[in-house]
């Protein structure tokens, strides 16, 4: 989360795109906040998080 926002910060970027994986089951529930949302919050600009279920 740190690289990725000093990366962006440093060529004054637009817009980042960022892929997030579920997690299955009660890891969701029992895990911690998702790094997506943090990384969301801290970027200035457009942020897309693309959100993708785990295969089976």
């Amino acid at each position: 989360m740190d690289a990725v926002s000093r990366h962006a910060a440093h060529f004054n970027s637009d817009i980042v795109v960022v892929g997030h994986r579920t997690q299955k089951g009660l890891l969701r529930w029992l895990g911690e906040r998702p790094v997506h949302l943090d990384l969301a919050e801290r970027l200035c600009g457009s942020t897309i998080v693309t959100v993708t279920l785990p295969s089976a």
